[in-house]
């Protein structure tokens, strides 16, 4: 039997124990999960293209790899703040400014793959508790329907993908200060 872990990976998304790992805790079916992640950044953990963005990968000012790290991110967020325009931020693209001082109220790190997916299927999740239909959840978390209609091509494709697929993340899918984070929680 194969893991949604193994599945995922093997269509190339990055980030896949993360994205399995988040959509547990926030009690979202990993279907749904991979989709979104799969359509915002194929789980890379990366600045998006916004036009006129803070980092935009279309813009001048990028980082040069386009990666999120702690430095950067904390720049980014400064400036959104004083009113720059914001952009996509790590594989979920959080991109609504009132979300960067939320998350680290709560504690999330928006610069860790982990964290970001995390944050963004619980925003996802709360909109799909509200209208109980994926469309109009995309519709909610990207702003456009057509979003929506797409996503929910998408998570028909993952659902297909992911039948009988073990939602088990195997311990060495895990490493560095991760690991030591997940298991002090009580994760694993």
């Amino acid at each position: 039997m194969s893991t949604a872990v193994e599945v995922i990976s093997g269509q190339g998304v990055q980030n896949a124990a993360a994205i399995v790992r988040a959509a547990k805790a926030v009690g979202l079916e990993v279907a749904i999960a991979a989709a979104i992640i799969q359509k915002e950044s194929n789980g890379a953990n990366i600045y998006g293209h916004d036009r006129g963005g803070v980092f935009s990968s279309i813009g001048l000012g990028k980082p040069a790899d386009n990666r999120v790290t702690e430095q950067n991110f904390r720049d980014f967020a400064r400036r959104v703040a004083n009113g720059e325009t914001s952009n996509g931020v790590g594989p979920a693209q959080i991109t609504y400014p009132g979300y960067f001082p939320q998350a680290e109220r709560e504690g999330f790190k928006l610069w860790l793959a982990e964290d970001n997916i995390r944050f963004g299927l619980r925003i996802f999740a709360s909109h799909l508790r509200g209208t109980g239909d994926i469309v109009e959840a995309g519709r909610a978390y990207n702003g456009a329907r057509q979003y929506g209609v797409d996503l929910a091509n998408m998570v028909a494709g993952w659902r297909r993908r992911l039948e009988g697929a073990s939602n088990n993340v195997p311990p060495e899918s895990v490493d560095g200060p991760d690991l030591k984070r997940l298991v002090a929680a009580g994760i694993i």
